[in-house]
């Protein structure tokens, strides 16, 4: 699990509202390490609890593996 500040998202989002990416495969561990700046691209999935809800983006395997980018940016 990565806590994550987003600075820009494609698509109809508040990048404020996701707060976290989420992991399952073994090949993104380690990639990323705290305060380094970084590419994400997975399934953006809504969290609901009992405070309210938020936004994260998960790796998994399924069909959209492939597509799937988690890489610091070197900036």
């Amino acid at each position: 699990v990565y806590p994550v500040r987003l600075e820009e998202v494609e698509g109809n989002i508040d990048p404020g509202e996701i707060r976290r990416v989420v992991s399952y495969v073994e090949e993104f561990r380690l990639q990323v390490e705290t305060g380094e700046r970084f590419v994400v691209r997975g399934n953006l999935e809504e969290v609901e609890t009992r405070k309210g809800s938020f936004h994260q983006i998960t790796l998994s395997y399924g069909r959209e593996y492939f597509d799937q980018i988690l890489k610091p940016t070197g900036a």
